[in-house]
Order: structure tokens, then sequence, then C-alpha cells
């Protein structure tokens, strides 16, 4: 990749604050790497992702999760041949805060839904002890209005076409269900979660368990893995999430032109080296192959474990199902890398390596985008209420 030693042009410049390290481009941007990006409310998750392709001149993208339209922040976007991570990361735990009305439940559980059910509004002690008892494992049925498959169509198309769907429950982990603000008619959490739970979902479910219901009017994702919404471009243009600042929350740019969104030099400043700690900060095993044996490994020979060494240069002990990174810090020549170079991802079937990929060019791929931006709606900013038209499709707030 084009952080390694033929490009000394590169600068790596050292976040002290998240110990993360980030990319300093001098000269062409590098396309390859982790980029973190704050999501804006109005937009959705494919415009915002136009904005990383434009920024890094690519049109290899791939995200580990998308948000609803309503929903703002952290989305973990991965460029050219970090892509082929993209299957091997998208099973972590996230975090999210957001903002419930009470009294009302719409079709869609969210704030762009139709009423269809009204409610008393609960008692802040009910509702304090509703959010201890949905925490830990539990059993939640996801929102119809959902991307989930059933008979190989999206859950949301399906109800939109007029069919009834009862989907089935799945198996959730909340490790956090914290109330921040109370009011009544609104509360304020703070939920961390396992991958699959909808905060739809829960704020249904918990409303229930007070004799009310409920629905979202705002969410924000804050984390995803290791990876935390404060170091991503654009994280200083979302607006304060709080019950006291729903009137901006809930008002919306309806032309995608007028939202502000991050500057192309925050988003290349935003791209993360897939470093050996990072890769271990995302449960990946790290080993390294040893320098006789790099150009066998860039050309998918057969190896056994004795080819690959840890961290500190010591022999490396196979385990049976795991996925290991590869890195080598020296090539077969032993010339040194002025960066540990990422080389594929492998597993093991007893002694004997089973690659998975192979990054065997380290220089830049060249995937021009198309700069045609997508098109935009032209209205005037609106009120957001609850609606009579039928919902848009829903992404994964997963």
């Amino acid at each position: 990749m084009k952080w390694f030693e033929n490009l000394r042009s590169l600068k790596l410049n050292q976040n002290h604050n998240s110990g993360l390290e980030f990319y300093k481009p001098s000269g062409n941007f590098p396309p390859d790497g982790v980029v973190l990006y704050a999501k804006q409310s109005g937009l959705t998750s494919f415009t915002s992702l136009w904005a990383i392709k434009h920024a890094l001149n690519t049109s290899k993208i791939g995200h580990t999760g998308t948000l609803d339209n309503f929903a703002d922040g952290l989305l973990v976007v991965l460029s050219n041949r970090m892509t082929r991570f993209v299957s091997h990361i998208t099973d972590f735990d996230k975090s999210y805060e957001a903002i419930i009305k009470f009294g009302e439940e719409t079709d869609t559980l969210d704030v762009d839904g139709t009423v269809i059910k009204t409610a008393p509004l609960p008692e802040r002690e009910d509702f304090e002890k509703a959010c201890r008892i949905f925490t830990g494992e539990l059993d939640q049925i996801p929102p119809v209005y959902s991307a989930i498959q059933v008979n190989g169509r999206r859950a949301s198309d399906l109800v939109r076409d007029g069919q009834e769907l009862e989907l089935k429950k799945r198996r959730i982990t909340i490790y956090e269900n914290t109330l921040i603000e109370f009011t009544g008619e609104y509360a304020h959490i703070r939920v961390a979660c396992s991958k699959g739970t909808y905060i739809r979902a829960l704020a249904r479910d918990m409303a229930q368990s007070c004799g009310s219901c409920a629905h979202l009017v705002a969410l924000r994702r804050t984390s995803v893995g290791p990876f935390k919404l404060q170091n991503a471009a654009g994280y200083n243009k979302l607006p304060d999430f709080s019950i006291g600042n729903l009137p901006r929350l809930l008002t919306r740019k309806a032309s995608s032109s007028d939202i502000e969104e991050a500057s192309e030099e925050e988003i290349q400043q935003s791209v993360l080296a897939f470093t050996p700690q990072l890769a271990q900060n995302c449960g990946f095993e790290c080993i390294f192959v040893a320098p006789k044996f790099f150009s066998d490994f860039l050309q998918g020979r057969p190896l056994n474990t004795k080819a690959f060494l840890t961290a500190h240069g010591e022999e490396f002990c196979v385990e049976q199902n795991t996925e290991y990174v590869v890195f080598a810090r020296q090539d077969n020549k032993g010339s040194a890398f002025s960066a540990e170079r990422l080389c594929g991802l492998v597993r093991f079937n007893g002694n004997r390596v089973k690659y998975i990929f192979v990054i065997a060019n380290d220089l830049p791929v060249a995937r021009p985008v198309n700069h045609k931006k997508p098109a935009k709606q032209n209205s005037q900013d609106i009120q957001i209420k609850a609606k009579t038209a039928i919902p848009a499709e829903k992404e994964s707030e997963k």
C-alpha cells in the first residue's frame, strides 16, 4: 500500500488522544485505508459514501453498516484493497444515543413514519426500571420496516406491498442502557449493544413495558467496535444531541447540498493506517511473515507455521479456526519497510496456511470515481413530523 517504503513523501501523524494513527498526506492521497465519517441526519448513507469516494478519488468503497436517513453518527468505511476486510469486521458491538418520544408509535418506529397508536406517557420511575430490565441478553423482534430478508426480499418491501409480516425474534445483547434525560414526553438514553440490535425496537419494547408506546425522533451512533465518533471527519458539524436541542435535531435540510458535510481535507486526514495495533483492536490476531518467505507469501505458495513469527520475533503457535492478519517488516532481501506492510489474511489447516486473500502489490490502485453527485431534492427546510406518506425503505441501524 502507499504508506510503505517506496512512498517516502507520506508522513504519519499520531493522534495522542485516541492512540490511532492517521495519514498526513503530501501530494496524491493514498486511497487505501479505514475512513471514519460522521454522517449527517437527512442524508442517506449512500450520499455520504459519495463524499468519501470524491475525497479519495476512488469508486471502490465498502461500509461496515449503514444508518437510517433520520439518524446521524459514525460510519466506518473501507477504501480500495481494505474493502476485502468488510465481511470480517462487520460483527462489532456498537453504541448509540437515542431520543425517544412517548405517547405515539409510528409504523416505522421512527420520526419518518405514520402514527398508528397512542398511549399515556410513562412515569420516570417506570422507565428507569425498563432500562434495567432491558439490559443483558434479550430476544428482540426487529421492526418490519427493515432490511431483513424474508424469502429473498427485504421485509420493508413486502410491507409496502401490503403483506403482513411477523418477524422472528433474534437474540441480542444490551451491554449498557442508561437514562440521561427524562421529561415525561421524551427520554434521552445511551445504549451499547451487539450486532443485530435495533434501537427502534428497543424503544418500542421499553415503552410497552411501561404501559405506553413510543418511537425514535433522533438517533446517533457514537462508536463501532474500537472506532469512536469523535475521531470522525465532520464530527464538529454535528449538532448537540440533547432533548433541549430537539428543534435543531428535527429540522432537516431537504436539499443535500445545503447540509454542511466534512471537507475533502477532513476526510483525507481521517483515514486510519491499518497497523498491527489497529488490527488487534479490531479483534484480529497478527503474525509476521519471515523475510525469506516474503515473496512466497505474496505469490500464494504453500507455507506452514515456520514461515511466520509473532510480533516479538518468536516462533508462532497456530490456533485453529482463527483468522490472522499477516504483516511484514522486511522483504526477502532483508530491506526494512518504513512501516509494517499489510500482506493479507489467512487461517491454518493444521500447520499449513490457507490463504483468504493476499495483497501482492503495495502500489495505489487507480479507480477514478464518477464525480456526479447523487440527485438532490429541492424544497425548503422542513420540520420533521409523523407523515402519512408511504415510508421510505429503511436502512440498517444495526
